[in-house]
């Protein structure tokens, strides 16, 4: 996310994403879910974020405006019983 430019879209394909924290804060930005593996690696249909992190409870952070994440599955699991997956904070100015 380091290089990415406002409405830029970003591909992820089919995996498994363990414990992978994300912000995302430029404005216009797409992520999109692709449901088959690029190459040989692990084919699941859509891409997977798997949170167990016991210490961060947020795992995707929007700070900007008009942000599109499409076509993921979300699994989480926290000791405690709750969770959350996607903090979404709006700043209009």
């Amino acid at each position: 996310m380091q290089h990415v430019q406002p409405g830029d879209t970003i591909e992820v394909y089919s995996g498994i994403y363990q414990d992978t924290n994300i912000t995302i804060n430029q404005e216009g930005l797409s992520l999109i879910g692709i449901p088959y593996e690029l190459s040989t690696g692990n084919n699941t249909g859509k891409p997977i974020v798997n949170i167990t992190q016991t210490t961060s409870l947020i795992e995707i952070f929007v700070t900007a405006d008009h942000v599109t994440i499409t076509d993921f599955i979300l699994i989480s699991f926290h000791p405690s019983g709750w969770s959350a997956n996607i903090l979404a904070i709006s700043i209009l100015l």
